[in-house]
Parts: C-alpha cells; sequence; structure tokens
C-alpha cells in the first residue's frame, strides 16, 4: 500500500549556506493564510521589496521544475540569505 504525499515545493540549499523555498504558487496563499496572514499578495510585495523574492519580469512568481519526475511548475521563489 503506497502513502500518497502532498507536494507544495522544495527546498534548495547552496554551498555557501543561503537558502531558497520554492512554493508552489497556487498553495502559497493558502499556506499563508493557514498561518493566519490575510494578505498574501501583500507579504509577497513586501518579500519583493526586501529583495527576498526570485522572480520573472512583471510576475511574483518563477517557472522550475521541482521534482525529476514532474514537469514546470509556477513557484514563489523566497530567498534566505
Amino acid at each position: 500500500w503506497k502513502k500518497s504525499i502532498t507536494c507544495y515545493g522544495k527546498i534548495n540549499y547552496s554551498p555557501n549556506g543561503s537558502m531558497e523555498a520554492n512554493i508552489i504558487a497556487d498553495e502559497f496563499p493558502k499556506i499563508m493564510r493557514r498561518l493566519h496572514f490575510d494578505n498574501p499578495s501583500l507579504i509577497l510585495k513586501e518579500f519583493k521589496k526586501a529583495g527576498l523574492l526570485d522572480y520573472e519580469a512583471g510576475k511574483n512568481y518563477r517557472k522550475r521544475q521541482i521534482t525529476k519526475a514532474g514537469g514546470v511548475v509556477f513557484v514563489n521563489v523566497v530567498k534566505f540569505p
């Protein structure tokens, strides 16, 4: 019997000690609301202003492949220096 796993994204670690969280864009607002943040768009805007969001021009997301078997998905990439 195989257990189903829900994937919300992927965490990447770099050799210099920094980290980035690739959170599936559709899941980001749900996660923020579960954490009692009423305005996920404002959070992304503040991350962008602080230089913590890696994004495509004019968007709050980036296209990434987060699993070896999966295709490309839209993710919110939050950088942690």
